[in-house]
């Protein structure tokens, strides 16, 4: 009897162990990712079926438009793989029609324009040489693509003539990673957007955001924009790191796109980091008509580290261009708060033709105790700006002069 009795309560256990397996077993199958959504066209038609779990048009083809509409339908994790037929750079045209927004709760996308067969992420150490095949032509989109949802990943695409390339909304859209991209300009960065536009603005909220990365794959260049490359305005957003990127210049780092400001921060937006001190953080900016970055309206505790700002890819001389508009490092206002490090630095043309390369001091000297802004104490490592640039000089490049600010110590404008 005890005998029975010891063999029942074995197999109810054993019993009760193959349930729990199974339901993990459920658990697991639900996270993982769901077969890649291949692009097989250039068009710009929607999903015929977004219920079927099959990317496909009308006409039986798999646009972009159509898989990310698949991918927001899809429970769980979706991969957007591309294989357009025929060689050379394949251009998707939306017309003025903006893509589905990305906000499936359920699972991130993965964008990935390096899996179209010859494109090949950049692999040098200063400039861009990626082979991005996949263009997407806004045709003056209001935006590109719009974000709402967390851990997406956005790599090998160039995004040109629209009004946003990324636009992150609100509090859900953290953890995103936009990296290996041309944002602003064409596959060869000739395209300049003549009108305003914005390569990223994280807006109401984002947070641990990534663009660009250490990694020389990760590298972005942020150019010919309009207005801004980067704005990460409306916090509280915080915490999100740029790093590696090329803003401002093509993909050689020596040529100018038209961009008004390189990195803009603004309203209760603080702790986030542009550049870094390890290997390939720090970003080349350069060729801003109003400086490369403004931080403003009780931004706090932001950091500015490790930058390359109007020199060459290499960190020396001057690029064969002029500098227009402000060459200043950093346009702040009294109510934000940033801390600058050593290895930023600036570059002009003084009218003599030599160039000046002026290091960013380890600390703004503060006249006033750090600021505290929505909530948000100063940092004892940040302190409050003061008007520190130096007086006007000509700065010339071959034939043509303008006017440039020469920085000084610490390297900043006040607006």
């Amino acid at each position: 009897m005890r005998l029975r009795r010891q063999i029942g309560l074995l197999t109810a256990l054993l019993g009760v162990a193959f349930a729990l397996l199974l339901g993990l077993g459920s658990a697991a199958t639900a996270q993982t990712t769901n077969p890649p959504l291949v692009v097989n066209d250039d068009g710009n038609e929607d999903d015929d079926d977004r219920t079927d779990g099959v990317c496909a048009t009308s006409g039986g083809v798999c646009t972009l438009r159509a898989a990310m509409t698949q991918a927001n339908n899809n429970p769980g994790p979706d991969a957007i793989h591309f294989n357009i037929p025929g060689g050379g750079v394949h251009t998707i045209e939306l017309g003025g029609e903006e893509l589905p927004a990305i906000n499936d709760p359920s699972g991130s996308v993965t964008i990935d324009g390096y899996t179209q067969p010859g494109a090949t992420p950049n692999t040098d150490p200063l400039i861009f040489n990626a082979e991005i095949l996949i263009e997407i032509n806004g045709q003056n989109t209001d935006y590109t693509f719009l974000i709402q949802a967390s851990e997406n990943l956005f790599r090998g695409l160039s995004i040109y003539d629209t009004d946003v390339a990324f636009e992150l909304l609100n509090e859900n859209a953290d953890g995103n990673v936009i990296v290996g991209n041309i944002l602003g300009s064409n596959h060869d960065t000739t395209y300049e957007r003549p009108g305003t536009g914005i390569g990223i603005r994280m807006n109401t909220g984002p947070d641990q955001n990534t663009i660009g990365t250490p990694d020389l794959a990760d590298r972005n260049v942020i150019s010919g924009n309009g207005s801004y490359g980067i704005r990460i305005n409306h916090g509280p957003s915080s915490f999100n790191i740029i790093q590696n990127n090329i803003i401002g210049l093509d993909r050689t780092g020596t040529k100018a796109l038209n961009q008004f400001i390189g990195v803009d921060l603004q309203f209760f937006t603080f702790r986030n980091q542009v550049g870094g001190l390890g290997p390939n953080e720090g970003n080349l900016m350069g060729g801003h008509r109003n400086g490369a970055m403004d931080f403003s309206h009780s931004s706090v505790n932001n950091s500015v580290l490790g930058n390359r700002i109007g020199t060459l890819p290499d960190g020396v001389g001057i690029p064969p261009r002029p500098l227009t508009g402000m060459a200043s490092l950093l346009r702040t206002t009294r109510t934000a708060t940033t801390l600058l490090t050593t290895s930023s630095v600036a570059t002009a043309t003084t009218a003599s033709g030599t160039s000046k390369t002026t290091p960013a001091a380890t600390r703004l000297p503060s006249t006033r105790s750090p600021t505290t802004a929505n909530g948000v104490p100063g940092s004892p490592a940040t302190t409050t700006s003061t008007s520190t640039t130096s007086s006007l000089a000509t700065a010339t490049a071959g034939s043509i002069s303008t006017t440039a600010r020469l920085a000084t110590t610490p390297t900043f404008r006040m607006s």
